[in-house]
C-alpha cells in the first residue's frame, strides 16, 4: 500500500506538471497571436515568460550584420533595447562574443550559465542576480536559419530543471516560427539614432 500511495503521489505531481505546462504554452501561443508588430510580439513574448514562468529576466536577441541586437528584455534595464553586440572581437579580454548567448547562436544548442557571475556576458545582470541564479540561453532556430537567441534568468538554479529546460525549448520552437513569419511581414528596423553599437 506504501508503495501504491508513493507512485500514485508521483503520477499525480506529474499530471499535475504536465498542465502547468499546457497552460504556459496555450498562455504564449495566445501572447503571440495577438501582436501587431515584431517589437509588440517579442515584447509580449518576454513578459509572457517573466510572468507565466516565474522568471526573474527573458531577452530576445536576433541576428543583425554580423552580431546579436537586443530586440526585447523584460525584468531588467540593465541592457537597451536595440544595441548590437558583435559576435567577433579583436580585443584580447573576454566579453558577449565569448559568452553564452554568441555560443548558442553559433552551435545553435541550448547553453545554460549555472553560475552567472562567472560569464561576463552576464555582468549587467548581476545587479539582481541571486546567490544561486541560473540562466539558459536557447537559439531561436527554424531548419537551417538561425534567428537569433532566447536568454532567460531564474533567481534559483532549482528553478532551472531539466522539465523547464524542455518547455524552453519546446516555447523558443513555437516563438521561433511566429518571430520569422513576422520578420518576413516586417523586418525589425529602428532609427540610427536608437541603434547602439558595442565593440
Amino acid at each position: 500500500m506504501v508503495g501504491n500511495s508513493i507512485e500514485n503521489a508521483f503520477a499525480h505531481k506529474e499530471a499535475g506538471d504536465r498542465l502547468e505546462e499546457l497552460e504556459t504554452l496555450h498562455d504564449v501561443s495566445w501572447s503571440l497571436v495577438g501582436a501587431r508588430t515584431v517589437s509588440e510580439l517579442l515584447d509580449l513574448f518576454v513578459s509572457t515568460l517573466v510572468n507565466k514562468l516565474g522568471a526573474r529576466i527573458a531577452a530576445v536577441y536576433l541576428a543583425h550584420e554580423g552580431g546579436l541586437q537586443l530586440a526585447a528584455i523584460q525584468g531588467s534595464d540593465a541592457a537597451k533595447v536595440g544595441t548590437v553586440y558583435p559576435l567577433v572581437s579583436d580585443r584580447p579580454y573576454p566579453g558577449f562574443n565569448s559568452g553564452h548567448t554568441a555560443r548558442a547562436f553559433a552551435s545553435r544548442q541550448l547553453q545554460v550559465a549555472n553560475d552567472v557571475f562567472v560569464d561576463v556576458e552576464f555582468v549587467p545582470w548581476r545587479v539582481i542576480a541571486q546567490d544561486d541564479g541560473c540562466a539558459a540561453s536557447i537559439p531561436l532556430v527554424d531548419q537551417d536559419k538561425c534567428l537569433g537567441v532566447l536568454n532567460v534568468y531564474f533567481s534559483h538554479a532549482a528553478d532551472l530543471s531539466a522539465t523547464r529546460l524542455r518547455l524552453l525549448a519546446t516555447i523558443a520552437a513555437a516563438g521561433t516560427s511566429a518571430v520569422e513569419f513576422a520578420l518576413a511581414r516586417q523586418p525589425v528596423h529602428r532609427d540610427s539614432a536608437e541603434v547602439q553599437q558595442v565593440a
